[in-house]
This record gives structure tokens, C-alpha cells and sequence, in this order.
């Protein structure tokens, strides 16, 4: 006797599950096992709930046309049959549309089709399927290869903005990146920290080391800091130029010091480092951040040519102008105003209305970052811009405690104008993403002119002329000598921008510097052509003794040498002196790059000197707040990935 059939199954939702038993059925996607008895409703609220990039519509489709698949410009559209009511009905079969679109598109799509049955189950993201029932590799999960392009721009995170690791645990972000993905599955913190963060580290490393291995010559920056668990580490960064004169870095190191560490220690630390990257006898140039024992490290026990960050010395020297008793005073006085007013809503509003009632466009004050002293500058400046309007303000306001005397004002007006002319140089230095070792000198001079202008000012008040002769003491003992420094002037000379401008008619030390350093380029080339000329000449002589030629070859071999010296250096340099200057704003190595070949030995030099910076890290780290807002993440870096973040975010260009 014919065993009698279930009930067959109309609902769309059976396309996506496999029946087990009358109570149990198996979803097609994830393989667990769901009760159903006699509704779909539990079945349904696991496909909103964990698979939710689907939308199942049943439409009629054309007669004929058993499995139909659909393309748009939008989306694709795989349609599956469904299995009929009745006999009657077999002829024109049902289908059920798996929609792969985006949500905001659901409504759109539904319009234009003729629904029979349309439940919506919360599309997010595109994902296509054929063959759902049989084929399992189509599941709209986030596959290996998509889920490593995935995992590499979660670590961006934790690389690029120093991130804690532990934001992957966070109830929010967790959220947040399920509602872009259901099926990515975010890797635990133990995963990036033992897995993902070694493996990114590794390859930057390998990547590095096959560039460090080009590098011909080198100038080394180091940078100290301090975490927040007060644990000091010190960066040791290669700047070099490549064979085409694009400036290039490569961060070496980033180690956790000793607790009572030394100069001597350091130098094993930095020699350590520079003999493990093979960039022994290639370093030209080293830069610190001014501390005594780094300096001491480098300069009296490596015995390398050092010198202290400018802009870190630049700032020293303003800082302690700004330092002396009755500017501080000052300063803080016109903190305390501005903080009132930023907390203060109702004077803040009366400020917005005098300042109306003034004809000034409203503007808000500024509040300083401490240690930036620029910031300053910028606080002093909109003060000042907004004197009326702060006036009257704090009169009506009746704290008269906060009230700015005359004098006073014409204090900051002086420091405006005197801060303004020194913000110059900041800007100048921040046009670079590294302030090259050609800038120091020329900016030194703009230093001194300042001074020398301020000087015979006889209006200035007597406070002011504190921060003057504050300010000339402090450039004379840190930049009165530049000149003196051969790298320094050598890089500005050979700097297409300057020449020998800077050096005010007493160019001639430095000129005569860099003619022996072509010079010794030049007898380099001509050892090596010297060496092949007589393996030949020797060889020949075995096949023939007697040649025609012989004296000619020899004539034209001693005039080579005669041209080949000095004669030969001092003619390029002259052209290169001679050559027209080019914009200050403009790319010094751009320069190079286009006449290297009018400069061929001159251009060796450039190519091995040029490397050298001024200052110990990035411009964008010393003058923006962006800058400063990344080196506070970085300090509170535990220990034990510090290596490796730092690292990775330095190089990260180095992973592609």
C-alpha cells in the first residue's frame, strides 16, 4: 500500500531549510538544527537574526523557464522553483527570488515585481548565491581571501591610530561592524595580539630589511618618549635617498630602555641596531632630540657626526622667552579670561554680541595646548583681535578681576607682532615632511635679522625688550655657529634654492668642502676605470705587442688623468653655482632628479649627503595638534607591542 505523503510545504522559507523530522529542520546556511512544529515563525526569526543580508520574494516568472537568472546593474538575482501546489499548477511554476541588493533598494525592486509573497528579512549587504540547497560554498559569508583584506583594515586600528587592541571587545564597535556584516566574524583580542599583529610585523620586517639593503648612505634620527607606566623606549629611524633621489625612511628599532640606562648603553643599543640592518660605516648624519645623553652617546662614544633638533632647540629658546616673570604672568591673566568665556555660556553669548555691536565678524577665543608654544601665539592673537569686544564684555559682566589693563594690552600687542615673524619659521619648516638639513642655515640667519630689527625698535615697552634680549642670547648660543657644521653647510651649498647665498660672501670654506668631496667621487670612478683599462691593456699586450696605437692611448690616458681632478671638480661646481636659482617653495630633490645627468659627480654627492634632516621627527608631530594627539595614544602603548605597533605604523607603506 502507497505510504501517504506529508502536507507539502508552501512557504518560501523552505527553500532555505532541510526538513529533519515533523519537528525539527535544518537551515540550509549555517547547518543548525531549528524546532518548527507547525509555523515557520522560529525558522523566520533565525534567518532575521543571523542572516540577515537575504530577501526572499515569490514571484510568478515567465512560462517555461524552470531556473532563471537574473542581472542587473544593481544586483543578481537567482531564482529557484519551488515545488508546486497542485498538478494543475505545474505548468506555470512558482519561484522564489533570492535578492542580493542593498536595503535601501528593497522597496524599489518590490515595485517592480509582481509579488505573490514578499517577507522582508533585513537585507544589509550584497551577497550572491546559486544552488543553495546543494551548494555550500556559496554561502554569503565573508570567504578567506575577503576576510584577510577585512582583518588588514580592522589593524589599520590598532597601526595607523594606536588604538587599544581591546576595542574589538567594545559592545559598541562590536555593533557597529555587525551592522555593516553580519557574517564577518571579528577576531578575538587574543587573535590580533598573538596572530594577526606577529604576522604584520614579521612581513614589514622582511620588506624592510630588502630596502635597508640598498641603502648606500644613511642619516639616523632618534626620538625618546616616555608611556604612561613610565617606561622609556628610544626610536632609532635610516632617512636615505634611492637611486631616482626620493627621500626614503625606514624605522629600525623602537626599544624599552633600562630603568637606569646610561650613554654608554645607549651607544651599544644604537650600534646594535645600526650593525643588524648592515648600515655599518653608511652613516652620514645623526639627530636627536637634544637630550645630553643621547647627544653624548652618539657624539662621544660612536664618534658620529651629531647634531640637536632645531625645531626642539627653536622652541627651548622661545619657551624660555616667554618664561620670564611678568610675560608668564600675563599669559596666564589671559588663560584665565579665556577660560571664563569658554565656560561661561551667557558671556559667551554677551562676547558674540559685542562683538556684533563692534562690527567684527563673531569669532570664538582660543584656549593654548600646553608646551606648543604657537599655540600661545594663536590664543595672544585672537585676544588681541578681539580687544573691544572683550572689553566691553567683561565690563557688563561686572568682573572687572579679569579686566586687561593698557599696558597690558600693549604687551600683547608687541608679542603678536614678535610671534607672528617666529611662526614664519615654523610654517617654512612645516612646508616638509622632514626639515632638511639644508634649512637650519638659512632659517638661523632670519633668526638673527629679526632680533637685530626688534632691537632698534625704540618704541617697545621694557617687558618686551626682556623677551628680546631673551630671545638673542638664546639664538646666539644655539645657532651662532651652523656655518661651522660641515654637513649643514654642505647640504645648503648643494641646496639648488640657496646656494651660497646664506653664507653672506664667505662661501669659500664651504665650496672648498664640497669640490674635495667631488673630487673624491671622481678618483673613486677613476680607481675603478684605472683597474679596467689595465686588465685590457695587459691582455691585448699578450695578443700584440706592437701596436700603432700605443702611443696615442698613452698620451690621451695621461691627459685624462691631468682633466680628471681638481680641474673637473672645480668646473661642475662653478656650473652648479652659476645655474640659476630656483623657488624657495619648490622640491630641492626634484631638482637633483632632473640634473643629475648635467651634475653627474656632484649629484653622487648630493645623493650621499642630502639624506641629512634637522629635525628628530616629522614636522606634522612638532606643529599640529593632530600630531600631538597621536604621540599621547602612543604613550599609552603597554609594553609588550609597543616594538611592534610602532614599528608597523612607521612602515606601514612597506606591507604593499
Amino acid at each position: 500500500m502507497e505510504q501517504k505523503k506529508g502536507k507539502q510545504k508552501y512557504s518560501p522559507i523552505w527553500n532555505l531549510f532541510e526538513v529533519i523530522d515533523r519537528d525539527c529542520a535544518r537551515c540550509l546556511i549555517c547547518a543548525k538544527r531549528f524546532s518548527y512544529r507547525s509555523t515557520t515563525s522560529n525558522l523566520r526569526k533565525h534567518l532575521e537574526r543571523k542572516h540577515g543580508t537575504l530577501q526572499v520574494v515569490q514571484t510568478v516568472p515567465r512560462l517555461g523557464n524552470e531556473v532563471e537568472e537574473l542581472t542587473s546593474t544593481q544586483s543578481q538575482i537567482f531564482q529557484i522553483a519551488s515545488p508546486p501546489k497542485k498538478a494543475a499548477q505545474q505548468s506555470t511554476p512558482q519561484h522564489i527570488q533570492i535578492k542580493l541588493i542593498p536595503t535601501q533598494q528593497i522597496s524599489t525592486q518590490q515595485a517592480n515585481t509582481q509579488q505573490i509573497y514578499s517577507p522582508q528579512l533585513n537585507l544589509q549587504n550584497a551577497v550572491a548565491f546559486k544552488k543553495l540547497k546543494k551548494d555550500k560554498k556559496s554561502l554569503p559569508v565573508v570567504q578567506n581571501e575577503a576576510e584577510g583584506s577585512v582583518n588588514d583594515a580592522l589593524m589599520q586600528l590598532f597601526i595607523r591610530d594606536f588604538h587599544p587592541i581591546s576595542t574589538v571587545e567594545d559592545e559598541g564597535f562590536r555593533g557597529f561592524i555587525t551592522s555593516l556584516n553580519p557574517t564577518y566574524e571579528i577576531p578575538t583580542k587574543k587573535y590580533i595580539s598573538q596572530t594577526l599583529l606577529p604576522a604584520m610585523y614579521q612581513k614589514c620586517v622582511e620588506n624592510a630589511r630588502i630596502v635597508s639593503r640598498t641603502i648606500t648612505s644613511a642619516c639616523i634620527t632618534t626620538e625618546c618618549w616616555t608611556s604612561s607606566s613610565d617606561e622609556s623606549f628610544l626610536a632609532i629611524t635610516s632617512h636615505f635617498l634611492d637611486s631616482d633621489f626620493y627621500f626614503k625612511s625606514v624605522l629600525l628599532s623602537c626599544s624599552l630602555l633600562e630603568e637606569n640606562f646610561t650613554s654608554e648603553s645607549l651607544a651599544d643599543e644604537i650600534h646594535r641596531n645600526i650593525n643588524d640592518w648592515e648600515l655599518e660605516n653608511k652613516i652620514v648624519f645623526s639627530v636627536s632630540s637634544g637630550e645630553d645623553y643621547i647627544a653624548n652617546a652618539i657624539k662621544m662614544v660612536l664618534k658620529w657626526e651629531h647634531f640637536g633638533c632645531f625645531i626642539h632647540s627653536l622652541n627651548k629658546v622661545i619657551g624660555d622667552a616667554l618664561s620670564i616673570k611678568p610675560v608668564e604672568e600675563l599669559i596666564s591673566k589671559v588663560r584665565q579670561v579665556v577660560s571664563f568665556f569658554r565656560n561661561d555660556p551667557m558671556a559667551s553669548s554677551e562676547l558674540h554680541i559685542s562683538q556684533i555691536n563692534c562690527n567684527i565678524e563673531p569669532k570664538k577665543l582660543k584656549q593654548d595646548v600646553p608646551m606648543m608654544w604657537n599655540s600661545t601665539f594663536y590664543m595672544i592673537q585672537r585676544f588681541v583681535e578681539l580687544e573691544n569686544a572683550i572689553s566691553c564684555t567683561v565690563t557688563i559682566q561686572e568682573s572687572n578681576y579679569l579686566l586687561i589693563q593698557p599696558d597690558e594690552w600693549t604687551v600683547l600687542k608687541e608679542l603678536t607682532k614678535i610671534l607672528k615673524s617666529l611662526e614664519a619659521i615654523t610654517k617654512a619648516a612645516d612646508q616638509e615632511t622632514y626639515m632638511l638639513a639644508s634649512l637650519p642655515i638659512v632659517l638661523a640667519n632670519g633668526l638673527f635679522e629679526i632680533c637685530r630689527k626688534l632691537e632698534r625698535s625704540a618704541d617697545l615697552s621694557d617687558t618686551t625688550k626682556q623677551v628680546v634680549m631673551k630671545l638673542k642670547n638664546g639664538f646666539n648660543a644655539r645657532f651662532s655657529e651652523l656655518t661651522k657644521n660641515p654637513v649643514l653647510s654642505v647640504c645648503t651649498f648643494l641646496d639648488p634654492r640657496f646656494k651660497t647665498i646664506p653664507f653672506k660672501n664667505n662661501e669659500g670654506p664651504v665650496k672648498k668642502r664640497v669640490v674635495d668631496l667631488v673630487i673624491k667621487h671622481l678618483n673613486l670612478d677613476s680607481n675603478a676605470e684605472n683597474g679596467g683599462a689595465q686588465g685590457n691593456v695587459s691582455q691585448n699586450q699578450n695578443i700584440e705587442e706592437l701596436s700603432v696605437w700605443e702611443v696615442f692611448d698613452k698620451s690621451a690616458a695621461s691627459s685624462k688623468l691631468e682633466t680628471s681632478g681638481d680641474s673637473r671638480a672645480q668646473l661642475e661646481v662653478d656650473r652648479y653655482i652659476e645655474d640659476d636659482l630656483i623657488n624657495r617653495t619648490s622640491d630641492p630633490l626634484e631638482w637633483w632628479r632632473i640634473h643629475r645627468f648635467n651634475y653627474p659627480h656632484l649629484s653622487e654627492v648630493v645623493r650621499e649627503i642630502f639624506c641629512s634632516l634637522a629635525t628628530s621627527v616629522p614636522c606634522s608631530r612638532l606643529f599640529t595638534k593632530s600630531g600631538m594627539i597621536i604621540m599621547d595614544r602612543r604613550s599609552k602603548l603597554s609594553s609588550g607591542k609597543v616594538k611592534q605597533l610602532v614599528f608597523l605604523n612607521a612602515n606601514d607603506k612597506l606591507l604593499s
